[in-house]
């Protein structure tokens, strides 16, 4: 009978010095692109801005379009999928990325597939599709390709 046996490689010790930054330096205000009507349950990123002393705006559709951002503001956060909501800021993605392009900060949070096919961000970009047909079902029979190849038939030892 084979005696097998787990062998465990001890990790290396990590270790990271922090710092600490004073939100309350923050000159302008951070602005906020978020989702119209309807907020995450889990978009609390004003309140938490606002909490560590960061002043912040909700920036509006006109404001968007028209207001002058790189003197408003020194950062701008897109809320998540904002994107799919947001025909405001569809439409003037091409200000949002003139602003990063003239030192302005912009921060884009999660967005889906319309993000991705509509070209907003400043270089191209792909994500996994995961919802398209998978070979993986419960139901599927798995077949090794190579049965004898011997990542299935020795046991991983370091």
């Amino acid at each position: 009978m084979e005696n097998h046996r787990l062998i465990r490689t001890p990790a290396p010790r990590a270790d990271q010095a922090l710092g600490r930054a004073d939100p309350r330096g923050a000159r302008r205000v951070a602005g906020i692109v978020a989702r119209r009507l309807l907020r995450a349950a889990a978009d609390r990123v004003p309140e938490a801005l606002l909490a560590i002393g960061v002043p912040v705006e909700l920036i509006g559709a006109d404001s968007l379009a028209r207001g002058d951002l790189c003197r408003a503001y020194d950062a701008i956060v897109i809320g998540s999928r904002a994107y799919e909501t947001e025909p405001a800021l569809v439409a003037n993605n091409g200000r949002l990325l003139d602003y990063g392009k003239n030192g302005g900060l912009v921060i884009v949070q999660y967005q889906q597939y319309p993000f991705v096919d509509g070209g907003f961000a400043p270089y191209p970009l792909t994500i996994a599709r995961p919802h398209e047909p998978r070979n993986g079902r419960k139901t599927r029979s798995v077949t090794e390709l190579d049965p004898t190849h011997p990542s299935f038939i020795i046991p991983m030892h370091r």
